[in-house]
């Protein structure tokens, strides 16, 4: 679980049998996922940068989930990132990740969007 952030993913994960090794380059959402999952000798997390993979062993699936892949901001990460998780995973592994786009989040909150500008407006 690459950028894991407070170990949520990797914690349905772990109810669902599998082994987890999760990584976050901010220290304190590491000792958020850390003390929830304490108690799962299945887990294994530390700090570290999603461009920079590093496992003990090549797992058979790799996941970022909740838009943690928008983290990269210049095409040569996201390059140097897609390349380290290819090299790490067994070879017929997979990568599942998610992205937003900006017309994605537009459609999806425009809603929203329009209630707080509205709400707002009201306050003037």
């Amino acid at each position: 679980d690459i950028s894991c952030g407070t170990g949520s993913l990797s914690k349905e994960l772990l109810k669902l049998g599998f082994n987890v090794t999760g990584f976050d380059y901010s220290f304190d959402m590491v000792k958020v996922a850390r003390k929830k999952l304490e108690h799962n000798s299945n887990a294994q997390l530390w700090c570290g940068d999603m461009m920079h993979t590093a496992f003990t062993q090549k797992p058979d699936m790799i996941v970022s989930l909740y838009d943690s892949m928008n983290y990269l901001m210049k095409s040569n990460h996201w390059k140097t990132c897609l390349e380290n998780v290819y090299s790490s995973l067994e070879s017929e592994g997979l990568f599942v990740f998610d992205v937003s786009t900006l017309q994605n989040s537009i459609m999806m909150f425009k809603a929203r969007i329009l209630r707080a500008v509205d709400f707002a407006s009201s306050l003037n």
